[in-house]
This record gives structure tokens, sequence and C-alpha cells, in this order.
């Protein structure tokens, strides 16, 4: 979790964005520095498994499709199952503007030998 990056902010705000989301508000990565998928099924469309973050494990299903010796898709997953609460409108009401998505999607291309 120490190695998240962003891609789409730079210096300053790059900086305090990725304070914030691995501080305890989010994934607390001090505490919880490893994240796990486990894989437990594919049916050559989508992907089962096991995401464990934070300590807390949830079933999880990741559509992917293949090209070219890479394996592309988008992983997304509800945060509040993650022990994840600050800011989210499921949990804190009155928040307008500053209120934030509970859904994390995570986009990956995956290259094989």
């Amino acid at each position: 979790m120490n190695t998240l990056t962003i891609t789409d902010l730079t210096g300053e705000w790059e900086n305090k964005f990725l304070a914030h989301i691995k501080s305890k508000d989010f994934f607390n990565v001090k505490k919880f520095p490893n994240a796990k998928l486990v894989i437990t099924g594919d049916n050559g469309k989508a992907l089962t498994g096991k995401l464990t973050i934070k300590g807390k494990t949830n079933k999880i299903k990741v559509p992917y499709k293949v090209k070219d010796n890479a394996y592309l898709g988008t992983m997304t997953f509800d945060r509040t199952k993650f022990d994840m609460n600050y800011g989210s409108g499921s949990f804190f009401k009155g928040l307008g503007d500053k209120m934030i998505h509970d859904k994390v999607t995570l986009k990956f291309n995956v290259k094989t030998k």
C-alpha cells in the first residue's frame, strides 16, 4: 500500500492526496501495509476472489479482457466495506460537495511473457 501512486495530480496536491489516502481516514498504511487479492475463480471474462484491505475481507468480481498477452480490466469495490467511512454520504448526511464517493476504481494492465 506504500507504493500507491496518483497519475492525475502533481506537486503539492499529489502529495496532500497521497498522504490523506494513506492515513487512518482511508487505507491506514502504517498499520496495514499490505492489501491482498486472492483469485478463487475465472470464467474467461471475470475473476472472482477475495479482497483484503485493512484486515477486512470481502468477495469481489473483476471483469477483464485479454489483448496481446495482457489482461486489461477494472476492479471496483466499496471502500466502506473495508472500514473507510471518511466523507461517505452513506454514513454522514449533509456533506454537500465535501462528500467522497464510496466506490473505488482501479484499472489494471497485467502483461504476460
